[in-house]
């Protein structure tokens, strides 16, 4: 910028930049509010919007006082079809309710609840309702079997409470087969989490240089993400498969590589948020320390996990002698080993060439990875000149 007899002048400076194409993908998340509802000393039929065919029925004079009642309707869906690829069938019938008062108020008189039956039972079942207070339940010991009765149709379940608590159907059968099953898969549903295991898998892209995905999937759908892979050039026979995880949505994992890799990627981590309905995958690009060795090493799986820690505060003052201990508590987190894979990766005949003959590459971490605003890269056009 210039200045003559007062008047500014500028200079324009226009820059061309190369930007790659790829695709961008968004994805809003939401977060799961429970109903409110007003309660007062008159009878009411509620019918939350979450279960529509639900009704809750409240006799008159069964509050003491006016209150807001909570509702929440948890879907059972996912974790009955995570059972039936098991070969359990459905463990829930019906989806969970949890009814709770924001001032703790508990009904004086009985509570008639009628709840949609999902999944429909055999002519010999029946369904049972399984019950608990805890806020937290972890055991079978936290749950209460209660009778239901079936409609005519066997299309909903009706049954009396005198406590708020959580509530969700099951077979009779089931509970009686296998009631440490059902309380999992109720467990599960609460805290929302799914069984997941991951998978890695690799491709030569030349002589010394290979691409390596892991990714974490549904245990149900796993097998089906291995075809996927195979069909972009990934090597079945480099599989390597985790034990299986239950994790809860937008868990954090850390991967650790160790092997013979060249300086720049060794012992690097690298994160994975795990979104449900998502595809979840890094994808990484791996250049071999000595071309002429199969690739060996290890990829290190960890979780973050948040710990609660209470620390002391300093002291001051003149009389802070006598005075008792101040704490301050503070959330940290922390990371948790879940796994260690080993991996061999025998070099394919197509890539035996002598090392004069390869190409040097320098080593790019690609992470391609579907989540919450998140860029992605399409797999599928990742090639040499990417490199």
């Amino acid at each position: 910028m210039t200045s003559t007899n007062g008047c500014k002048k500028c200079s324009v400076v226009h820059v061309t930049i190369s930007v790659k194409k790829t695709s961008v993908v968004f994805y809003f998340g939401k977060k799961i509010e429970p109903e409110k509802f007003s309660i007062g000393s008159e009878a009411v039929t509620l019918k939350p919007k979450g279960e529509p065919e639900a009704e809750i029925s409240i006799p008159k004079g069964s509050f003491e006082s006016e209150g807001q009642m909570f509702l929440q309707i948890v879907d059972t869906k996912e974790v009955n079809e995570e059972e039936k690829e098991d070969e359990s069938g459905d463990m829930l019938t019906t989806n969970i309710v949890d009814i709770s008062m924001t001032d703790g108020q508990q009904p004086k008189q009985e509570i008639g609840i009628k709840i949609p039956i999902h999944h429909k039972l055999s002519e010999d079942d029946a369904v049972v309702i399984l019950a608990t207070s805890c806020d937290a339940p972890c055991s079978v010991d936290d749950w209460e079997v209660m009778e239901a009765e079936m409609d005519k149709s066997g299309k909903s379940a009706t049954f009396r409470i005198r406590h708020f608590s959580i509530y969700a159907g099951s077979s009779k059968e089931k509970v009686k087969t296998d009631l440490p099953g059902v309380v999992d898969a109720l467990e599960r549903s609460i805290n929302r989490q799914r069984k997941i295991e991951f998978i890695l898998l690799t491709k030569w892209v030349n002589a010394d240089t290979l691409l390596l995905v892991i990714e974490g999937t549904a245990a149900r759908k796993s097998d089906n993400r291995i075809k996927y892979w195979a069909r972009q050039g990934y090597n079945e026979k480099s599989l390597k498969r985790s034990k299986e995880s239950r994790v809860k949505n937008g868990q954090r994992f850390m991967f650790t590589l160790f092997g013979n890799l060249v300086e720049v990627s060794r012992e690097e981590s690298f994160a994975l948020t795990y979104q449900n309905n998502r595809d979840n995958f890094l994808m990484f690009n791996i250049c071999l320390d000595d071309p002429n060795k199969p690739f060996t090493g290890e990829v290190q799986i960890s979780f973050e996990k948040e710990v609660e820690l209470t620390i002391p505060l300093k002291k001051s003052g003149l009389f802070s002698c006598g005075s008792a201990q101040r704490v301050k508590k503070v959330t940290n987190i922390e990371h948790e080993s879940l796994q260690t894979i080993s991996y061999e990766v025998i070099k394919t005949k197509a890539f035996c060439l002598p090392y004069a003959m390869a190409t040097p590459l320098t080593a790019v971490v690609k992470m391609s990875q579907v989540t919450l605003g998140s860029l992605f890269l399409d797999e599928e056009k990742l090639s040499e000149e990417d490199f």
